[in-house]
């Protein structure tokens, strides 16, 4: 689900093969800044009770988010009760 084109791509792969460890550093707290955004704006469209899925060991399991954190939100399986926290990126609405 790549939204940069085979272009830009190459273009990226070219500016990295020229970058020194000043620019490497630099493009990597650009990445941790835009991850952290993608993470948040994942996280903004739950809410406290929605029922949500995600896929853990192999299985779909089914969850109630109990609290939304920075980085995860917590989830309680709906079948044996057990806790997780789990990225957002990584859940779905169920209903």
């Amino acid at each position: 689900m790549a939204n940069l084109t085979q272009n830009e791509m190459k273009s990226l792969y070219s500016l990295f093969a020229k970058m020194d460890r000043e620019d490497l550093d630099h493009a990597v707290n650009l990445h941790n800044l835009r991850s952290r955004k993608i993470t948040a704006e994942n996280a903004a469209k739950f809410s406290i009770g929605d029922i949500v899925s995600f896929t853990a060991k192999n299985s779909v399991i089914n969850a109630t988010i109990e609290k939304i954190n920075r980085k995860t939100v917590k989830v309680r399986d709906n079948e044996t009760s057990l806790k997780w926290s789990v990225s957002p990126s990584f859940l779905t609405l169920v209903s």
